[in-house]
């Protein structure tokens, strides 16, 4: 990872913090997804049970699972570059060393 040099242990606590924040966002985005399923699934049945006989929802909560599905991806996503950019800069320096 690092050519063979050694991280300093507060390289190492920074990396330890954003593999905890990505797991735990990562467990958020499951149970997210698994809400949006259940959404998903329920208005499904009410389309094909209902069909237009049914009351739909002007403020659905799939538009809220949808925003929190969204935060989390972009928060992943973030991380990642951060400990991707931390890796990148971490390497310049052992270099220059």
């Amino acid at each position: 990872m690092y050519l063979g040099c050694s991280m300093t242990k507060a390289e190492k606590e920074f990396l330890k913090t954003i593999d905890e924040l990505r797991l735990r966002t990562l467990m958020s985005l499951k149970l997210y997804v698994d809400k949006m399923r259940g959404l998903v699934d329920s208005l499904a049945k009410k389309i094909d049970e209902q069909g237009t006989r049914a009351y739909y929802s002007a403020n659905s909560d799939i538009r809220r699972a949808s925003d929190q599905i969204w935060s989390a991806e972009m928060r992943l996503s973030e991380l990642k570059k951060i400990e991707e950019d931390f890796k990148r800069l971490s390497m310049i320096r052992f270099e220059q060393i």
